[in-house]
């Protein structure tokens, strides 16, 4: 016959049993990572025209909430500009054939996150950006001869974004793919604006501003580790 065991609310037993600690899961609080991609930021006007750019950045990203994450990246940018006849103001037979400028980009976006898989998120992100654009020395040949100094240019704008991510290795490694449309504002310096500058024959000759920057589409893939 066997006996039924004892009440353990009751039951005395030296020494006393120790239950095992339930496991933790592991939960990442910060993702910090590299980004690279491609952007088209439309800069066209008085005879300059853009190309598509190659973008190199990095971030890291914070877990706020179970739902909401924030974003801090920063990248640079290049931007490939062709110049027509007579661009920036030029006479017929100038040349300018200097590379684009280039653009130093901070941001920081709140991004509400939603898991419909296991190590598989889709975001969307809204957020606020500083970026500032140089232009190399510029040197003008042929029928006009001119040297215009390094210029600059400030924006902010809002970037909105649509991203998946997901655990390539569990809690270690992850990929990440987004896009973002941003719309810049309050754009300033003196890059968009004309130089005046000894010309081929010693006399003043003014060169025209850079066109300001539209609205962006950038694509961009990363790899992340969690912390």
């Amino acid at each position: 016959m066997v006996e039924a065991l004892p009440d353990p609310w009751h039951y005395r037993q030296l020494p006393r049993p120790v239950p095992e600690p339930p496991k933790r899961p592991h939960y990442w609080t910060v993702e910090v990572g590299a980004d690279v991609g491609l952007i088209e930021r439309p800069a066209n006007g008085d005879g300059v025209h853009d190309s598509p750019g190659a973008v190199v950045g990095g971030h890291a990203r914070v877990r706020v909430l179970r739902w909401l994450d924030a974003r801090f990246a920063t990248r640079v940018e290049s931007a490939p500009y062709s110049y027509d006849a007579r661009a920036l103001g030029l006479p017929a037979g100038a040349h300018v054939g200097e590379d684009g400028p280039r653009r130093v980009h901070l941001s920081i976006t709140a991004e509400p996150t939603w898991s419909p898989l296991p190590r598989l998120d889709l975001w969307a992100g809204v957020g606020l950006a500083w970026g500032r654009t140089t232009a190399p020395t510029l040197h003008v040949t042929g029928s006009e001869i001119a040297v215009v100094p390094t210029r600059g240019a400030v924006f902010v704008e809002v970037p909105l974004s649509l991203g998946i991510r997901y655990e390539v290795l569990p809690n270690w490694l992850v990929a990440n793919l987004s896009v973002t449309v941003a719309f810049p504002s309050n754009q300033s310096g003196s890059m968009l604006e004309p130089y005046r500058t000894p010309g081929k024959n010693g006399t003043l000759i003014d060169v025209g501003g850079f066109p300001e920057p539209g609205t962006s589409v950038l694509g961009l893939a990363g790899l992340g580790i969690l912390l």
